[in-house]
């Protein structure tokens, strides 16, 4: 297993001071026979009941760790739920108040992925896989540990139900925080969410077969629903519609629109060419993203096809692309959606392939552009002796800040230098309870993950690259000091890319 590399800020998941906290010890090790049907654990108002009517539930002693490879959490025991869930075997949390609730749950198998359904007043408010796969590794104690992924999900108060359908979870701990103002119960620390590393994020693994088309498509989108505690993001992925073998597309056509014009409102898309979703990687420096399937669009009707002047009676989709001018929202195509419950400022990691295309972050509200800053990598944009760094960076490829990618002249709305690939951050402004839809105007582009950091502005996830390193010769040496990316992020020896190590910037192989 790999370190995650992300351009992104860590996210702190430390157990927070106010946090009810619902766990075991060993203490608590029981035989499946002992733990009853409604058997609660508690901590205050906040409380799991068991539904286990079977009597397979049992809580043994298993050490694990939780978060990412720089934050990460321990437990020492774990609720077995001795099989895949049912009418007489699941789990009900009973939740205070609203706010965000985190489970440390793993399934503990690394191929086969098991999904974890939430539900709350008759809503899923989660499903998606987990695998012991999804697990990172992080040096504890000089000795390399496996440290899994943590469940964050907004709830009300209430009744949650959790069900396994796939297979028996093996359960650390759960964790409620009460909202103090809206998000994530007044905490200032970021919050991070990775779409992929050296696989798919499980929220996008799971609509997906072997072959990586999606499985979940419906009126010819395929939709994938991911959050954090402040923040609730969709990915939207579509295709051309199916051709039929008399020709024209498997569209269901409504009233015309204009019968000049050909064109009918557009009732249903009932099968389309296939969508994927899938893991890329930049590769150079292992900068991992989704790609999707779809070019967006603001609008879309039904085209009449006309042959020689003579309606045929046949029907294809007709789109309209989003023009800035005039704004919109997309109603198909590749994009991408963040609703944000507290104020804030959102950083979304992207790959643009085609540099010079442009690339839109859009208000829900007015519908319009809104401003936001660019850092990142462009290829062909690279470090020379001017630079003053030291000779094995000449040549390498330069990270940008904002102002340096808009001294390249670009036109509105285009980060890239010419026809060349970008992967970095694009950062705005975000507002409580405002939704914000991000993709490129005629292009795919890729989702590598967001961070928000609560009440902060866009200035402030600026990534702060450290100086050039001019040609020095370090007083000391230190093999085994820690490896920083230029994002300030520790990585392993296993990273390639422009690192830092004992003060000194190089090229890691």
């Amino acid at each position: 297993m790999k370190k995650i590399f992300t351009l992104l800020a860590v996210a702190f998941i430390a157990l927070s001071a106010n946090a009810q906290v619902i766990s075991w010890t060993a203490d608590d090790v029981t035989a499946a026979a002992d733990l009853a049907d409604g058997t609660v654990f508690s901590n205050g108002d906040f409380k799991l009941t068991l539904k286990n009517e079977n009597k397979k539930m049992a809580i043994d002693k298993n050490s694990q760790y939780f978060g990412t490879a720089t934050d990460y959490q321990n437990f020492a025991a774990r609720l077995k739920t001795g099989g895949k869930s049912d009418s007489k075997q699941h789990l009900l949390l009973t939740i205070p108040a609203d706010g965000t609730l985190k489970a440390y749950i793993r399934s503990g198998s690394s191929s086969d992925a098991r999904v974890v359904i939430m539900e709350q007043g008759g809503e899923q408010i989660y499903n998606a896989a987990a695998k012991d796969g999804d697990a990172v590794t992080a040096t504890i104690s000089g000795e390399d540990k496996s440290v899994f992924p943590v469940i964050s999900v907004g709830v009300k108060a209430g009744e949650v139900k959790l069900t396994y359908t796939d297979g028996a979870m093996y359960v650390y701990a759960f964790e409620f925080v009460a909202d103090a103002q809206g998000g994530n119960g007044g905490s200032d620390e970021p919050e991070t969410y990775v779409a992929a590393t050296d696989a798919l994020a499980a929220e996008f693994a799971a609509v997906v077969n072997a072959a990586g088309v999606a499985t979940n498509v419906v009126n010819g989108n395929s939709v994938v629903k991911f959050s954090t505690a402040s923040v609730e993001g969709e990915g939207v992925g579509s295709a051309d519609p199916a051709d039929l073998a008399e020709g024209g597309q498997d569209i269901t056509v409504g009233a015309v629109i204009s019968a000049d014009d050909h064109t009918f409102e557009l009732i249903s898309i009932n099968s389309t060419k296939d969508i994927k979703w899938a893991r890329a990687n930049q590769g150079d420096i292992d900068y991992s993203y989704v790609t999707g399937t779809g070019t967006p669009a603001v609008s879309m009707v039904a085209e009449e096809i006309v042959t020689d002047g003579t309606p045929t009676g046949k029907y294809r989709v007709k789109v309209t692309p989003f023009d800035p001018a005039v704004g919109g929202e997309p109603a198909s195509g590749l994009y991408y959606k963040f609703t944000v419950k507290q104020d804030g400022a959102l950083k979304i990691g992207i790959w643009a392939n085609k540099g010079n295309r442009t690339t839109f972050v859009v208000d829900g509200e007015t519908k319009q552009v809104s401003d936001y800053l660019v850092e990142g990598y462009i290829s062909g944009q690279n470090y020379t002796e001017a630079d003053g760094v030291d000779a094995e960076l000449v040549g390498k490829k330069k990270w940008l800040t904002n102002d340096e990618i808009r001294a390249l002249g670009n036109t509105p709305y285009v980060i890239g230098a010419g026809n060349q690939p970008f992967w970095g951050n694009v950062i705005i402004d975000a507002k409580k309870d405002k939704t914000y839809w991000l993709f490129q105007g005629t292009a795919q582009i890729g989702f590598q993950g967001f961070t928000f950091a609560p009440g902060k502005a866009k200035e402030d996830l600026v990534t702060t690259a450290v100086e050039p390193i001019h040609n020095v010769v370090a007083p000391v040496w230190n093999e085994n000091a820690p490896i920083y990316n230029l994002a300030g992020q520790r990585v392993g020896r296993d990273y390639k890319g422009i690192v830092i190590q004992n003060g000194r910037k190089f090229f890691q192989k």
